[in-house]
C-alpha cells in the first residue's frame, strides 16, 4: 500500500515498518514450516530485495528531503556562531527534536516563533536570537523581532531560512546638538552604539538610529552599515538593508514622525582584534544613488562615521 500511496510523513512509515517486518517474518516462518523446500528461494528473494534497497539508499539516493538537505546545513551554520544562552525560535514543533539530534554546539534555549510570550522572553535580555522559518516567505514574528532586536543576518538553505538577531540595548548614547540632515529629506536626530567589546565570530555591532522625514520621500532608501579600519578606507564587514527592514519603507514615512531604526552587523572571526570605525551610507533602493550629508558643514560627504567599536578575539569553548 505504501508503494502505491506513499505516506506524507516518512517517519510514520518508519513506525509502521516495525510491525510490518515482524509480520513478514512470522508469515515467512509459517510458510517455511509448511513447505520447507521454499526456504532457500525465499531467503534469496529477501536477501536480493534488501541488497537492492540498501544499494539505492547508499549509492543512488537522490530524493530531495528538506529535513536532511536543508535543515542540517542550517543547524551547522548556527552551531559555528552560537553561544551558551542563545535562543532558537522555531516555526514547527517537530524541529526542536530534530535540532537537538544534529546540533553539537553551545547549550541553547528553544522557543515557539508563533507565541508572543516566547518572543517577549527571547528579546528580554542581551543574547543572540536565531529564527528558523520553513517554507514561508515571511513569518509575522519577523516584524516584531526587527523592531525589538537588532537584525544581523539572513541565510537561505533551500526550504529553510535562518534569521539571526541580537537582543539587548546599544548602550552608548551619542547626542547631537543639531540633527544630521541628508539631501534625500531624512534627518538623524540621535543614535546609540555598542558599549562593550565585540567578540569576532560570535558578536555583532549594534546601532539604534532615530530618524525623521523632513519632507515627503518618494523613494525607498537602503542603509549600508560598514565596519572599516580607523581611517575609514578599508571595509572589513558590511550589510545593506532597507530602512525599517522593509516593514515600513521610507516612502511611507510621515513628515516629522520619529522612526526608531535598529541595525546589526556581524563580525567575522577573521577580523583581527583592535579598534574599528562604524559607518553608515544611505542610498536609493532603485537607482543606487547615494544620499549626501548637507549639515552640519563639517560632516558633509556620503558616509557618516558613528563612532569606534572594539573587536576582541573569540573565546573558544571546549
Amino acid at each position: 500500500v505504501y508503494y502505491l500511496l506513499p505516506l506524507y510523513r516518512g517517519r510514520l512509515f518508519a513506525l509502521a515498518c516495525i510491525p510490518f517486518v515482524l509480520l513478514l517474518a512470522r508469515g515467512a516462518d509459517a510458510l517455511i514450516a509448511r513447505v520447507r523446500v521454499i526456504a532457500i528461494p525465499l531467503a534469496l528473494i529477501v536477501g536480493a530485495a534488501s541488497a537492492y534497497a540498501l544499494n539505492d539508499y547508499f549509492f543512488r539516493y537522490s530524493r530531495y528531503n528538506a529535513s536532511v538537505d536543508d535543515y542540517i546545513p542550517a543547524i551547522q551554520a548556527i552551531e559555528t556562531r552560537a553561544q551558551a544562552g542563545d535562543v532558537i525560535l522555531l516555526n514547527a514543533y517537530w524541529q526542536q527534536g530534530y535540532f537537538i539530534s544534529h546540533y553539537r554546539g553551545a547549550p541553547l534555549e528553544f522557543r515557539d516563533l508563533s507565541q508572543q510570550l516566547h518572543l517577549d522572553e527571547a528579546v528580554a535580555r542581551g543574547r543572540n536570537i536565531w529564527a528558523i522559518v520553513q517554507n514561508l516567505g515571511e513569518h509575522p514574528a519577523e516584524i516584531f523581532l526587527a523592531r525589538n532586536a537588532f537584525p544581523i543576518d539572513e541565510q537561505d538553505y533551500g526550504a529553510m531560512r535562518v534569521l539571526s538577531y541580537r537582543a539587548g540595548a546599544a548602550g552608548r548614547v551619542e547626542t547631537l546638538s543639531t540633527p544630521i540632515r541628508f539631501d534625500n529629506g531624512l534627518a538623524l536626530g540621535g543614535y546609540r552604539l555598542n558599549d562593550a567589546p565585540i567578540e569576532a565570530g560570535t558578536g555583532a555591532a549594534t546601532i539604534e538610529l532615530e530618524w525623521q522625514a523632513t519632507r515627503v520621500i518618494a523613494a525607498d532608501f537602503t542603509i549600508s552599515v560598514r565596519l572599516t579600519d580607523a581611517r575609514g578606507e578599508n571595509i572589513l564587514a558590511q550589510v545593506d538593508r532597507q530602512l525599517q527592514n522593509e516593514s515600513l519603507p521610507t516612502s511611507r514615512w510621515a513628515i516629522n514622525q520619529p522612526v526608531r531604526e535598529r541595525q546589526g552587523l556581524s563580525v567575522a572571526e577573521a577580523v583581527a582584534p583592535g579598534e574599528y570605525a562604524l559607518q553608515i551610507v544611505l542610498y536609493n533602493f532603485q537607482d543606487r544613488r547615494v544620499a549626501n550629508i548637507l549639515a552640519p558643514e563639517e560632516l558633509r560627504g556620503q558616509s557618516l562615521e558613528l563612532g569606534r567599536v572594539a573587536i576582541i578575539p573569540r573565546v573558544k569553548t571546549k
